[in-house]
């Protein structure tokens, strides 16, 4: 029996697909190049500020350097990526620290950035090997945080300065993450978690 070798429109559709979100004029090769300007190397001109022109679970993954900080609602931009992720699809992050000069120093920045910033769209496995969610996005999930992601942080060194025409002062200092989209654990609308909240919020007024 001979096998029928696969289409060419088949095997493009096999092929992995990747997002370089806010490219501006530095696309990649092999990715979808996305940006607000249709700069040279630009494949989709689109607003991340609006539904993203992807359909669910349909991006293997995600790359976003100098970008996210230009952008207002973190909850959006997080949503809108777990939603058009494949499951174990990967978004990576690389933006200024607030705690560096690069957080502040861009007169475009609308947002600022810490580890802790992740935490809210964070997921992860509990000691009976069960994913759960952070207790920050139990604050705001399911009704405004759709998204779950296994979170791995890093940061970098402060940069260090340029004494050159056109250098600068350096100190500039990145978080690097890669959020792994995974399912939602459903466990924030639990009874016990109401009532931890509601016993929380009773301790404070009696204070």
């Amino acid at each position: 029996m001979v096998k029928k070798k696969a289409g060419r429109k088949h095997r493009e559709k096999e092929k992995p697909k990747s997002l370089n979100l806010g490219c501006n004029r530095r696309a990649l090769k092999g990715f979808i190049n996305v940006d607000l300007e249709p700069f040279k190397g630009v494949d989709v001109v689109a607003d991340l500020e609006k539904r993203w022109p992807w359909e669910d679970s349909s991006i293997d993954f995600i790359n976003a350097v100098d970008i996210v900080e230009h952008l207002k609602d973190k909850i959006h931009l997080m949503n809108e990526a777990w939603r058009v992720l494949k499951p174990g699809g990967q978004f990576k992050v690389t933006v200024p620290h607030e705690a560096g000069h690069g957080g502040s120093q861009d007169p475009t920045h609308v947002t600022w950035w810490n580890e802790n910033s992740f935490l809210y769209f964070s997921v992860y496995r509990n000691d009976e090997d069960e994913w759960v969610s952070h207790d920050w996005r139990k604050l705001y999930a399911p009704h405004s945080i759709k998204a779950a992601f296994e979170i791995q942080l890093g940061v970098t060194e402060p940069s260090p300065p340029r004494d050159e025409p056109g250098g600068n002062f350096g100190g500039v200092i990145y978080i690097v993450a890669l959020l792994i989209k995974r399912e939602d654990p459903g466990d924030c609308e639990s009874p016990e978690y109401d009532r931890r909240c509601s016993d929380s919020h009773t301790e404070q007024s009696d204070e």
